[in-house]
């Protein structure tokens, strides 16, 4: 059995723009999900997070903050959209302008050990290893996260804010008795975006990085219905592009051409790259590209084109991006789409760190409000990362170790447990502090036992 863990002082610093948002002893159960993703080793049970908690032993308890607690799950979405503005999600261009870049991607947890937990269907796993069939027993999600200074030198991270589960169409009916429709992974990841501008302001763009499936004709043209809304993302090789139509002679007979001729891009490429030099993946590289507007069968407006190499690395094979912005840089379109991979490295961090797809949720309510909390518990591990300072680097970072640019998230765990045990602070806070006496108050709310009630209707915590 694990030992109580408190929260330690900047996990509480953090959870101080919560407070308003859980009522009543609402909070304490928050704490001590929030404290064990963030402290702990990866949850895989509710049991695991009831063993951890420093003030209940009543098990059904936890379930039931799951199922009926008294909060507001878009009002969370709202707080920690806005923490994440205060510690800065902008981006900044070559020319000054500043943007906010996103990235949306799905991906498949297998779990051949559950198959009544909420979610889990047969699905095609694209990834699978040689010794892993190509169809697996899991819940395949789509997930949303933001790109804060996605052009940093030493590698850009991504922060996941938003989650949806995709199920495919035969298998829509059951999910762990939960019934769910069906809907595309380009419906879902609109869904999301949607739900992301809504919190920015009127002057703020938002750019949304995305691989070869997403730029399709669904999520392309639903980006022409949000204002202020962009994709870059990569394309297949084979896509058939068109130059602009000549406009029509007055006097000639037949309607206006919807398409030029085909663009060969591979014919151009040699004589008209220009060749920039830029840093993908925290590493200096030489790039050839050349860009063009262009048309793509039924897609309503021109897309911009950016055909790229490395000129570094022999043999470097070509690829292709597209960006809904016919304006943009293209330079900038191949050095924000590296940030892409940024995405890749949160959802591994996730399964390591957080022990995300180990979790054993059935209903489709306590399942939703789990993955809330466990995609801001690993906000939180990455806003403090980016939060300090090169002294507490070398405090936690090991000395034998190859040195690292920056903080990972299992590093920032070793520290909050640290600070919980020597009640010691650590880490900067980010952002506003609150008081020494609001964070005193704080951890009495987080650690206050709930008071003991004999009725028997499972909804015990309002």
């Amino acid at each position: 059995m694990r030992l109580p863990m408190p929260p330690s002082i900047t996990i509480i610093a953090l959870a101080a723009a919560f407070d308003k948002a859980f009522p009543g002893v609402d909070f304490s159960f928050f704490m001590a999900f929030i404290t064990v993703f963030c402290q702990g080793q990866g949850p895989r049970t509710i049991t695991q997070v009831q063993q951890s908690a420093v003030f209940e032993r009543n098990y059904s308890r936890f379930w039931n903050f799951l199922d009926a607690a008294d909060f507001d799950d878009d009002k969370i979405y709202e707080l920690q959209v806005n923490q994440l503005a205060e510690h800065g999600m902008k981006t900044a261009l070559s020319g000054g302008r500043k943007i906010i870049v996103a990235a949306v991607d799905d991906t498949l947890n297998r779990r051949p050990f559950g198959p009544k937990l909420f979610g889990t269907q047969i699905h095609h796993d694209h990834a699978a290893k040689e010794h892993q069939s190509t169809y697996a027993l899991g819940q395949n999600q789509v997930l949303f996260g933001v790109v804060p200074h996605a052009r940093n030198k030493d590698g850009a991270r991504c922060f996941l804010v938003d989650n949806e589960l995709y199920l495919s169409e035969s298998e829509s009916e059951e999910a762990g008795k939960e019934t769910l429709p069906f809907e595309t992974r380009h419906h879902l990841a609109g869904l999301m975006v949607e739900r992301f501008g809504r919190q920015l302001q009127d002057e703020e763009w938002l750019y949304v990085l995305c691989d070869a499936w997403y730029t399709k004709n669904p999520f392309l043209n639903w980006s022409l219905k949000r204002a202020r809304t962009h994709i870059i993302g990569r394309l297949q090789l084979n896509r058939v592009l068109y130059h602009l139509p000549e406009p029509k002679e007055p006097g000639t007979p037949g309607r206006p051409a919807k398409y030029g001729n085909r663009w060969d891009w591979r014919e151009s490429f040699e004589g008209e790259a220009v060749e920039v030099e830029q840093f993908h993946y925290g590493q200096k590289r030489r790039v050839k590209y050349i860009a063009k507007k262009v048309l793509i069968r039924k897609f309503e407006a021109p897309v911009l084109v950016v055909a790229a190499r490395y000129s570094d690395v022999k043999e470097s094979n070509p690829v292709l991006f597209l960006c809904t912005d016919t304006d943009f840089d293209p330079a900038a379109v191949i050095e924000l789409y590296s940030a892409r991979f940024s995405e890749e490295e949160a959802i591994k961090d996730m399964r390591q760190v957080l022990g995300w797809g180990t979790e054993r949720v059935r209903g489709k309510r306590r399942w939703l409000r789990y993955m809330r909390m466990m995609l801001l518990a690993s906000c939180w591990l990455r806003i403090i990362a980016e939060s300090q300072d090169e002294k507490t680097h070398e405090l936690i970072v090991d000395p034998w170790r190859k040195k690292q640019p920056r903080l990972t998230m299992g590093q920032v765990q070793q520290g909050l447990r640290y600070e919980s045990w020597s009640g010691e602070q650590v880490f900067r806070n980010s952002g506003s502090t609150p008081e020494l006496g609001e964070i005193q108050e704080l951890y009495q709310r987080a650690i206050t036992p709930t008071p003991k009630r004999r009725s028997s209707s499972r909804i015990s915590v309002v």
